[in-house]
């Protein structure tokens, strides 16, 4: 990336943060050596075993996350880490494709060096002894993404405008890296980023990717609804591809923007659907928006981004044409230029 976090003027913004009284580690739970034990995310505590015997303590007490999927829990005896529990355990046919997803980010990070900082996919299969049962990752401390799309982020003193574009910037750069490397992420939600005291980020949990290694091919299997483009809509089941990445990138620039607010209807939760079908995008007029603040928020921003929601949410010209959505590196690039101009005109 053609700039260093470490010099950023918003690294203070997402440093600045309440302290908090550490949690208290429970003993974990050994769990003796039977056909018939499974580490059980909802356990005081559990182990297990990867590939070689090593075994991992699993802290369940103190999850990270949850989701449909399963949970995220910090290991007790190796904290730089931490272990993605699911719910079932794996088949045979999802072990398999779990396993390609490890190759497939050992590859891109070997071959894209630079995209190391900002991702943190599955690393290593653990098992309870005789199946499947999660993924270890690095782990990673900060705040989700999502924080920063709510209401809270508007309360924040030391955030900017700066700090906006910043983490829209790396998203967007994040993204245009990945496609290039064939992944369709899928599961693009604000939630499965987390930003780092530094302001850096890092896209978590991304073992539901679509792509292709060596004659095998995976489609993308997660779908955040709340980021549904409007192609899917009107084609529900069918394979992701990534113009729904970049779908779901232009609505998560928009919320970071606008925190709290949507491009939609968000007034009515059940017309959203019907507005991005439709390309009603509220934005476009400010009679229409029914909000002073959201219109204040929107008017403020600059004029080069107004032009980038007005082609991605209104229906006028390519709106649905999804191969001419700007791609990963072209978002990247109208963000950057726009926090240039705002630095140049503040020194």
């Amino acid at each position: 990336m053609p700039y260093n976090n470490k010099r950023e003027p918003g690294a203070a913004a997402f440093a600045a943060r309440p302290a908090q009284k550490p949690a208290a580690r429970p003993a974990p739970r050994q769990v003796r050596s039977s056909r018939n034990t499974t580490a059980v995310s909802g356990a005081p505590g559990a182990v297990v075993f990867r590939k070689g015997g090593a075994k991992y303590n699993i802290l369940s007490r103190q999850s990270i996350g949850r989701g449909g999927e399963g949970g995220i829990y910090p290991i007790e005896n190796d904290r730089s880490l931490c272990c993605k529990l699911f719910k079932k355990r794996l088949t045979s046919a999802q072990a398999e494709r779990l396993s390609d997803v490890i190759e497939k980010f050992r590859q891109i990070r070997r071959e894209t060096p630079e995209l190391e900082k900002y991702i943190c996919p599955p690393e290593e299969l653990v098992y309870d002894y005789d199946k499947t049962v999660g993924y270890l990752m690095r782990y990673v401390r900060g705040r989700p993404l999502s924080f920063y799309t709510s209401f809270e982020a508007n309360l924040l003193e030391a955030y900017s405008r700066k700090d906006q574009l910043l983490l829209c910037e790396q998203t967007a750069y994040v993204v245009g890296m990945l496609h290039r490397a064939g992944v369709v992420i899928g599961d693009l939600d604000p939630s499965n980023i987390i930003v780092r005291s530094d302001g850096s980020i890092a896209f978590v949990d991304l073992n539901g990717a679509g792509f292709s290694l060596g004659n095998k091919s995976y489609e993308a299997t997660a779908l955040h609804s709340a980021m549904i483009s409007p192609e899917r809509i009107a084609a529900r089941g069918s394979a992701l591809t990534r113009y729904d990445d970049l779908w779901a990138l232009q609505t998560i620039i928009f919320k970071l923007l606008l925190p709290s607010f949507e491009p939609y209807n968000y007034k009515n939760c059940k017309e959203v659907e019907e507005d991005i079908l439709e390309g009603n995008y509220h934005f476009y007029d400010e009679k229409l928006v029914v909000s002073d603040v959201a219109a204040a928020l929107y008017n403020a921003l600059p004029i080069r981004l107004k032009l980038y929601f007005m082609h991605c949410f209104h229906r006028d010209g390519d709106y649905f044409r999804p191969e001419k959505r700007p791609d990963g590196y072209n978002v990247y690039r109208i963000l950057h230029k726009c926090r240039e101009t705002l630095t140049q005109k503040k020194g």
